[in-house]
């Protein structure tokens, strides 16, 4: 509707006008073509693209028609009515005096309060003071344009791009206005600016540094967090070329990778040193993607990280693997140079067998002849003979049954043994020993206790354990051999009252050739047995320790196997 003296369009007339306003369709694009206007603007009609200058020769042919009389005025509404945009014409005032149907639904006010109203009534705010300038500048300057809310009658508003045009008719101005609904251009754009500000927080935020790379590697874009990284501000490298602070070791391979990638459009991913503000450098990896939207300029999006830590954990493991790699090789040699000395000390102990215990044994034999031949102090004399023989034989049969031990040449061969028998054994051959020092010698074992062992080892472990007790404990003292039976294994204690073990004696106790101070007179041997004793225990599966204390006697505590889980590879004699 336009005038209020004038409301309402008859049915067939506005027909009339639809269909001339579809015929009219390719006359107005042509029109369009033809048309030049600074302001670039289209609008739809129909399906068809019209630019504002079109639109405003519609409103002038418009006018034109009303004070000539040349179309009927429904006609002519009809026409307007189909504008996808709001249409109005002000007088020289300023004043509305003909509008569409589609500025009157915006406005939502009545038709008949339009008609006379100033076209800022529609508007608020800092959009009214801009839309009096805009109105102004083009009655006074031929044309204006002006972004600005149109407000309703029920307060909603819609954003317009107003475009103005003075025209002259009859010796008067008019101004002839188009408004173009922008809702949808001002939403993209709204979106545009929350999507880069998103982006904008989720760079600025990051821990990585966020770089754009032109065609040439001119870094277009610094995240902020590269001052985090290594020190500067953005606009420090912005600018810039991206391989100036690559190490210059890193350099060229890095200008390999990055031309290549903007060549094919590929993703690079690299591994550099960069160097600091600082003037240090630092291990740090980039991860690039080609920016879409770009034409056949291929520019890259790249994210850069520290990963100074990792290359500090892969430097770290490569020198642990070193290391064990060298450690390998050094127990290799080591292992190389004990099979060597044990060869060496077999064939020694081989020959010392034969060259020293044969001529022993012969020693020991013409000893015991002279004792029975001679008189007087020859006779004493070929005693020490015999006995210095004897326990020179002894030490060396211990050094070779040690050294057989270590080197796992001892074979053991495991039966049914009665370990009660064989601890009242060993308590009845070494009850003598006891008697001379007035020792108690005493046991408490079950009448049987069947254990899978080798005899002649579970034999000297005995005669070791309780000729040790009689030989620490003084005169007068108490040594007590126990023995108890479990579900698979039998427990044998041999207990003293006798000196005890210094503290310091203890983490070597076991070792070949260690033993505790002795008393001054003593006979202590040279410190293989109980070195033999644990070699032996754990040769057949079992456990040996010990509990003393200086002052108040000692106690070796043996665990053997009541089962057949021993090794039957051989036997000790």
């Amino acid at each position: 509707m336009f005038a209020p003296t004038q409301t309402g369009h008859a049915v067939d007339s506005t027909e009339v006008a639809v269909q001339y306003v579809r015929r009219l369709r390719t006359t107005l694009v042509a029109l369009l073509l033809v048309l030049t206007t600074p302001l670039g603007l289209s609008l739809w009609i129909a399906g068809a693209a019209l630019g504002v200058a079109v639109i405003v020769d519609i409103g002038f042919w418009w006018v034109r028609q009303r004070v000539e009389g040349g179309l009927s005025f429904e006609l002519a509404n009809a026409a307007l009515d189909l504008l996808p945009a709001v249409f109005f014409v002000l007088d020289q005032s300023g004043r509305i005096r003909y509008w569409n149907a589609r500025f009157a639904d915006h406005s939502g006010h009545d038709p008949d309060r339009l008609y006379g109203r100033r076209l800022y009534h529609f508007f608020e705010g800092g959009d009214r003071e801009n839309v009096v300038m805009a109105v102004t500048r083009a009655l006074t300057r031929g044309a204006s344009t002006v972004e600005a809310e149109f407000v309703g009658e029920d307060g909603e508003s819609i954003p317009l791009l107003l475009t103005g045009i003075r025209v002259s008719l009859g010796g008067t101005y008019r101004l002839i206005g188009v408004g173009q609904d922008i809702s949808a251009r001002k939403e993209a754009e709204a979106e545009l600016r929350r999507q880069e500000e998103r982006y904008r927080l989720l760079a600025e935020n990051v821990t990585d540094v966020v770089t754009h790379l032109g065609p040439t590697t001119q870094l277009l874009y610094v995240s902020p967090s590269v001052e985090n990284l290594l020190g500067y501000a953005p606009d420090e490298l912005t600018g810039t070329r991206a391989f100036h602070l690559v190490h210059p070791d890193d350099r060229e391979r890095c200008k390999r990778i990055m031309t290549d990638a903007l060549a094919s459009g590929g993703r690079p991913r690299v591994e550099f040193r960069i160097q600091t503000k600082g003037g240090g450098y630092l291990w740090v990896e980039s991860v690039g993607k080609e920016l879409e939207g770009t034409g056949t300029r291929r520019e890259l999006v790249m994210t850069t990280r520290d990963i100074s830590k990792r290359k500090a954990r892969e430097r770290d493991l490569v020198e642990a693997r070193d290391t064990a790699e060298a450690a390998r090789q050094e127990a290799e040699r080591a292992r190389a140079e004990a099979e060597q000395a044990n060869r060496l000390k077999s064939t020694f102990l081989a020959n010392m067998s034969h060259e020293i215990r044969t001529p022993l044994t012969s020693v020991i034999g013409f000893a015991e002849v002279l004792e029975e031949e001679v008189e007087g102090d020859f006779v004493h004399f070929a005693q020490l003979i015999r006995e210095s023989s004897a326990r020179l034989k002894d030490v060396l049969n211990s050094v070779l049954r040690l050294s057989k031990l270590e080197v796992g040449s001892v074979e053991f061969e495991p039966e049914q043994v009665d370990l009660a028998a064989e601890v009242e054994r060993t308590v009845k051959l070494l009850q003598p020993q006891a008697e001379d020092k007035d020792l108690s010698l005493r046991m408490a074992a079950p009448d049987e206790l069947p254990a899978w062992l080798d005899p002649g080892a579970t034999g000297r472990i005995l005669d070791n354990l309780v000729s040790n007790a009689i030989k620490y404990t003084p005169e007068g003292g108490e040594v007590e051999v126990r023995l108890q039976s479990g579900e698979k294994w039998a427990r044998l204690e041999v207990d003293d009252t006798g000196e005890g073990i210094e503290e310091d004696v203890l983490p070597n106790l076991f070792e070949p050739f260690v033993q505790a101070p002795s008393e001054e007179g003593r006979d202590d041997g040279i410190g293989l047995g109980l070195a033999i004793t644990k070699r032996l225990v754990e040769g057949m599966n079992g456990e040996i320790e010990v509990d003393t204390e200086p002052g108040a006697g000692t106690c070796f505590t043996v665990r053997f196997a009541c089962d057949q889980s021993l090794p039957t590879n051989g036997s000790v004699s």
